[in-house]
């Protein structure tokens, strides 16, 4: 299936997320129209450069809960599977499923094709397993490791805009310590991207 364009089904100042201070990755919720599927989720997460998002302890749990309660929404796909083989549940990018926050009686595999992870805000965000595809308006969360780059304001980038620009998911700008006027440093646009942007000795001094 094509990844289709994260921007042809949002609106960027629609989406929520945020760096989960538990484990360092980044996440945000995006809308999507009904009917629309798991693997459009997945395969947009995949454009994105993350992944549908995979929950591995309590503390993951409660972020993403969050997420779902910040967008109060109806339900939400996560990246749980088990179409390969029912019953054996694995998450997207591989990582072991040896956690789970399912509702009581799931998944109970109710109809042959309920094969994907879906987290509800009526069940407190407990797990359903699903069909593919929602028939309300719905959210799914994409899920990006820790940053693996720092882009450094000014050393590597003259402005703040100008690395944040530079930066893609995932990404941290790291600014030094300074006084930062002019163009590139005031109305900041961060274009919907999910990246981080921290002062490298806090605020006091930048």
């Amino acid at each position: 299936m094509t990844p289709i364009r994260i921007d042809s089904v949002l609106c960027i100042a629609e989406v929520d997320g945020g760096l989960n201070p538990f484990n360092g990755h980044y996440y945000e919720i995006i809308p999507i129209p009904p009917n629309f599927t798991w693997h459009q989720a997945r395969d947009s997460c995949f454009a994105l450069g993350g992944y549908l998002a995979t929950v591995t302890d309590q503390s993951e749990q409660d972020f993403i809960y969050s997420l779902i309660l910040s967008v109060n929404s109806q339900d939400c796909w996560l990246g749980g599977t088990d179409e390969q083989n029912e019953g054996n549940w694995v998450w997207v990018n591989g990582e072991p499923f040896n956690y789970s926050y399912w509702r009581p009686g799931e998944p109970n595999n109710a109809w042959p094709d309920e094969d994907y992870t879906a987290a509800t805000v009526e069940l407190s965000g407990q797990w359903n397993d699903s069909r593919n595809w929602f028939i309300p308006p719905g959210h799914f969360i994409v899920e990006w490791d820790a940053p693996t780059r720092t882009i450094r304001v000014p050393a590597d980038q003259p402005t703040i805009q100008a690395g944040i620009d530079a930066a893609v998911a995932g990404d941290t700008v790291l600014v030094a310590p300074g006084t930062y006027i002019g163009p590139g440093n005031r109305d900041i646009d961060f274009g919907g991207k999910g990246i981080v942007l921290k002062s490298e000795n806090g605020p006091d001094v930048t």
